[in-house]
């Protein structure tokens, strides 16, 4: 799979990537990920995506699908310094 470029976010002393995400995938298990991407790449006509919390899947989805992203953050800072870490070239479709 594709990695977003951008890590984001730092993972627990005990995270495993070969189960769970890297910080430049969404921090979901493995298998998880394997299926969105199957899927979104098998049907190009999905351009939006909503999701909770942001972050490294914010920036993974921005950059490997191109979709549109919707994020609902509750941490105002977090949300800032997410901000600060995507290229500006994503920030308009986020």
């Amino acid at each position: 799979m594709f990695l977003s470029g951008y890590p984001i976010g730092k993972r627990p002393n005990e995270h495993t990537p070969d189960i769970m995400g890297t910080n430049e995938e969404p921090w979901m298990t493995r298998g998880s990920i394997t299926f969105l991407y199957n899927y979104i790449t098998k049907n190009d006509k999905y351009t939006n995506l909503l999701e909770y919390g942001c972050g490294s899947s914010t920036a993974y989805f921005l950059k490997v699908f191109n979709l549109n992203v919707t994020s609902i953050e509750h941490n105002k800072q977090w949300l800032l310094n997410v901000k600060n870490i995507l290229p500006n070239i994503y920030l308009n479709k986020w």
